[in-house]
């Protein structure tokens, strides 16, 4: 029997929401092997935002760092030693349709997968909700930074964000966005974009969406050369109307789909070019398209496209991945030097995603999930990373622990953008109760 819950105070202000400090209730909510130094002090369930600041408030008053996780999934307890576990699993609410379905209003803790139910019950989309990533909340996807695929017409998510409701290190609720800025504001937003809860808790997000497409287009183009690159992405840019998506595939990424009968299993192809119009059945003169047809067709091609990570993982039982962001000239470059400096590793690797605007994904296959494999490949990672810098663009999302310390190591010469943040980390987090976040994402080296 427990005559003393020094919590108690704290399971009154959550209300509805749920406070777990016994140690079994705790390990309910990890997942692997927790070592005793690895167990969190509490585990809080806020339903409200006023539970979202209440335990924000608690943990300000004792110094007590906090780890934010959506609760979709289980986590592992790395890092987790003392700390409050705050899962935004239970913050969720009905999405609210504004301006004739132009707008939505949700809560942050809502799945994606949800999210998507909802939007398809309407006839509407969010651009960059492509595809749904899996367990994955809409304040997790907001904290990570993520990018979707389709970004060449609509740009990236941080564009079809209209505002956000945030608590900062104080417990104080703030909103974000244009909207919210002013003569005596400066929109926070842009900082708050993968900020990876550096700053504060996302709680409710206000997104822009438009209409689904009635008519779709879309074709591969399978390249001989990876030089071709950046001749095709012209042709395809002065097409009219653009494309909603330009994804690239190198050969990498074609040699996980070898013996499968799908477009992406082109004999000698060195990449393969995926785009996708909306609102339209035209058909661009494009060399060496290869058109999927109607509706179906494409839907079909995307579904066995989304099971790239099932397949990978069937050949290769680990993986390394990081992210660049990366200018259409570079491509081919840096495709050259992945090719060579992973051949020198001995370390498969493969190259997916957006250039331009959104992320470039490097993934380096492993044959058995083993510390030494892993060190090899986080140091393919960290020179692939580097390289990328040197092409005009730069680090992004999953970033090697050798840049990260390189960093460190240069914090004097870090551009205005991150010492801009340093300053919002001392006026929103005084107390330093969220994680500090390494200087590392997406046009940090502008």
């Amino acid at each position: 029997m427990v005559l003393f819950d020094k919590y108690a105070r704290l399971r009154k202000a959550v209300g509805a929401g749920t406070l777990h400090s016994d140690r079994d209730k705790i390990l309910g909510c990890l997942q692997g092997h927790v070592k005793r130094q690895d167990l969190p002090a509490l585990v809080a369930e806020p339903a409200t935002v006023a539970g979202v600041q209440a335990c924000v408030q608690f943990a300000a008053d004792k110094k007590l760092p906090i780890v934010v996780c959506s609760g979709l999934t289980p986590r592992t307890a790395d890092g987790l030693g003392g700390k409050m576990l705050l899962s935004t699993v239970r913050l969720v609410s009905s999405p609210s349709f504004l301006a004739e379905n132009t707008r939505l209003q949700v809560a942050a803790g809502v799945s994606l997968e949800a999210l998507q139910i909802d939007l398809d019950r309407y006839g509407v989309r969010w651009p960059p909700l492509f595809p749904v990533p899996k367990a994955a909340s809409i304040g997790a996807l907001i904290s990570a930074g993520w990018h979707g695929l389709r970004t060449w017409r609509h740009g990236g998510t941080l564009s079809h964000v209209a505002g956000l409701e945030w608590v900062d290190g104080e417990g104080t609720l703030h909103e974000a966005g244009p909207e919210t800025s002013g003569t005596d504001h400066v929109d926070l937003l842009p900082f708050l974009f993968g900020s990876s809860g550096e700053l504060g808790i996302v709680t409710r997000t206000d997104l822009l969406l438009e209409r689904k497409p009635t008519q779709r287009a879309a074709c591969t183009i399978s390249l001989p050369q990876v030089a071709e690159v950046t001749r095709i992405i012209s042709l395809v840019g002065l097409s009219s109307p653009s494309p909603d998506v330009v994804l690239l595939l190198d050969s990498g990424v074609l040699e996980i789909f070898r013996g499968v009968s799908t477009p992406l299993a082109a004999d000698g192809a060195r990449a393969i070019m995926v785009c996708e119009w909306s609102e339209t059945e035209k058909r661009p003169a494009l060399p060496y398209a290869h058109w999927l047809d109607g509706a179906r067709e494409i839907e079909e091609f995307w579904k066995e496209l989304f099971e790239l990570p099932s397949r990978t993982t069937q050949k290769y039982p680990a993986y390394l991945e990081g992210q660049v962001v990366l200018p259409a000239r570079a491509f081919a470059d840096f495709e050259a030097y992945t090719r060579a400096f992973s051949h020198d590793a001995n370390i498969l690797a493969a190259l997916w995603g957006t250039i331009e605007v959104g992320h470039l994904h490097i993934w380096l296959l492993l044959p058995e999930d083993e510390p030494r494999l892993r060190q090899q490949a986080s140091h393919v990672l960290e020179k692939l990373q580097d390289f990328s810098v040197q092409l005009g663009g730069g680090p992004a999302g999953k970033v090697a622990p050798g840049i990260l310390k390189k960093l460190a190591l240069q914090r004097s010469s870090w551009p205005s953008g991150w010492r801009v943040r340093a300053k919002l980390k001392e006026q929103f987090d005084p107390h330093t109760i969220f994680p500090l976040r390494d200087p590392l994402t997406k046009n940090m080296f502008a």
